[in-house]
């Protein structure tokens, strides 16, 4: 049997800690995953760490504030993916029999505003305004609109049924309920997309402790059976991507893997930055008819309660999004879920089977699905 068993997790509120150093950041999640494994510092043989930002330091330091030393540590930066992508990683360390349990780490501390693609090679995109990703989600947004004749309040339902996930969630940034009038009246970034329709910039860290299969007897675990991870071809991303090419391929590689279909799945988390990404990448993972995701969203099908419920803890949109910890937290949400821990959000019946798609851009450009069960 393939993948990692989930021994552990833990997080650190997302949110705004501007005198909170990285290292204490990202010691409070590591020292949390650890106690709910009941494993040591000691146990963990390798660490994966996750950060993209310059100010959240090396994943060396981090590990040694935890009392993690004399082990690899192994620094992902994929952008908004570097935590899934740190998760592919260990994985394969563990099928290697390389360890017996890894850590991954994925924290950031982010500088205040929009975040920007790395340096373009392209002279036009900083003229053009694509080095800024609303400038590129909003794109996807006017795309989608107009090819699937949805409008701009069902934007906005996608931000209202975020926040009132998020309103159950006491690790997430925003926890505040809005409206439709409140999302669509908010300041305009770029057309469609205003203000509530952005992720908030967050710091934040979110830790896994992994484990092979046959190091673990008992059954309760959440299990990763299926991934797959990529980076995005020249032709993934015409029509401004949508519907998004690149999302598919990837959960099909995911399904292949994991010997599972899109009919087995009961809890999503998908890479919402903004509100186009949600309705997008639901389809993509062909879990929604394409053209429907907002309308699916605007019927309740995608709150807790309806037939696919998404970004159960808020998402990027309310959760937060520290870049580098987006990834592990979108998975530890969906263990929460599987193994009956996720307390006023649980999803009844419990889920047996959940998916995770996480996406990074720029020059560190590349993807991961995620499938877990138990």
């Amino acid at each position: 049997m393939t993948g990692a068993v989930i021994l552990g997790y833990g997080l650190h509120p997302f949110g705004r800690f501007p005198d909170r150093l990285p290292a204490v950041v990202a010691r409070a999640a590591i020292e949390a995953a650890l106690g709910r494994a009941g494993l040591s510092a000691a146990s963990i043989g390798a660490v994966f760490a996750a950060h993209t930002a310059p100010g959240s330091g090396g994943g060396a330091a981090v590990a040694a504030a935890a009392g993690i030393s004399g082990v690899p540590v192994v620094n992902v930066d994929q952008a908004c993916a570097s935590s899934s992508a740190a998760v592919v990683l260990a994985c394969h360390a563990l099928e290697a029999d390389a360890y017996e349990v890894v850590l991954v780490i994925g924290y950031e501390k982010m500088s205040p505003g929009f975040v920007r693609l790395s340096q373009p090679h392209s002279g036009d995109d900083p003229c053009l305004g694509f080095d800024l990703q609303p400038v590129r989600y909003a794109l996807k947004a006017s795309r989608y609109l107009q090819a699937y004749g949805a409008d701009d309040a069902m934007l906005a339902e996608v931000t209202v049924k975020s926040r009132a996930h998020a309103a159950l969630n006491p690790d997430a940034h925003l926890r505040s309920p809005t409206s439709i009038q409140e999302v669509l009246m908010s300041p305009m970034v770029s057309t469609p997309l205003t203000r509530l329709q952005c992720c908030p910039t967050s710091d934040g860290a979110a830790a896994l402790v992994l484990g092979r299969y046959d190091s673990v007897a008992r059954r309760t675990h959440a299990r990763i059976v299926g991934w797959s991870l990529g980076t995005p071809g020249a032709t993934e991303s015409q029509d401004a991507g949508v519907p998004e090419k690149f999302t598919s391929r990837l959960a099909r590689e995911a399904y292949d893997h994991a010997g599972i279909g899109p009919d087995d799945v009961a809890v999503v988390q998908v890479h919402d930055a903004f509100t186009i990404a949600e309705p997008l990448r639901l389809e993509a993972l062909d879990l929604v008819p394409e053209g429907e995701g907002l309308a699916w969203t605007a019927k309740g099908m995608t709150s807790i309660g309806g037939r696919l419920p998404t970004n159960t803890d808020g998402g990027l949109l309310s959760r937060g999004h520290p870049v580098g910890a987006t990834g592990a937290a979108q998975l530890i949400e969906i263990a929460r879920q599987l193994t009956g821990d996720a307390g006023t959000r649980q999803i009844d019946p419990r889920p047996r089977v959940g998916i995770c798609q996480n996406v990074g851009g720029g020059e560190n450009a590349g993807g991961v699905v995620t499938i877990l069960s138990r």
